[in-house]
């Protein structure tokens, strides 16, 4: 027998050599939450360097939490909202919250706050502000610019690294599309 096939052979008879995908692996926990789950879904990727959460939700409106076993986090994340509009979005770690809204007519200006703690009043933070969630919209259609409603594509919010820092087990989501099914 030649000795160069032994050992790939040996592999494949113990099954310890079987290919892994390149790459990390999403790693996340999801769960939808709320009265009525019907006909949302959620789904995570990888691409490149980042977890994508797509979030498909034919009512509109719902929930979900959003776990890192171990608490392990990835470096960036990418939440896409397949939604006509965004009334309202949150994202809670559990010390504080972050409010993003995008209005539903031109020029579809973003406003942005933060919650710290248990209720109160929210404080307005610009692109500048660590607790700000960049979003645009991505649309599908071949021509013009995205409008809203958006009818082939979606909402894409980063959520910004401080959310991380303090080290959350559950991340919770929460939104609100304008339009309601």
């Amino acid at each position: 027998m030649n000795v160069k096939w032994v050992l790939p052979l040996l592999c494949l008879l113990v099954g310890g050599c079987a290919a892994t995908p390149a790459g990390p692996s999403p790693g996340l926990s999801v769960e939808l939450t709320g009265a009525s789950t019907e006909g949302d879904r959620i789904t995570t990727s990888i691409e490149g360097a980042q977890v994508v959460v797509d979030v498909y939700s034919e009512r509109g409106i719902g929930g979900a939490e959003i776990s890192a076993p171990g608490g392990e986090w990835p470096q960036r994340l990418l939440l896409r909202l397949h939604l006509g509009g965004l009334e309202s979005f949150e994202v809670s770690n559990g010390e504080f919250t972050i409010h993003t809204q995008l209005q539903s007519h031109p020029p579809y200006t973003q406003m942005c706050e933060v919650f710290v703690g248990d209720g109160g009043q929210g404080t307005p933070v610009d692109q500048n502000s660590a607790y700000y969630i960049p979003l645009q919209i991505v649309s599908g259609q071949v021509s013009g610019e995205a409008t809203i409603p958006i009818e082939e594509g979606y909402i894409e919010l980063a959520l910004p690294a401080v959310l991380f820092e303090p080290e959350p087990e559950t991340l919770s989501i929460e939104w609100i599309d304008f339009y309601r099914g």
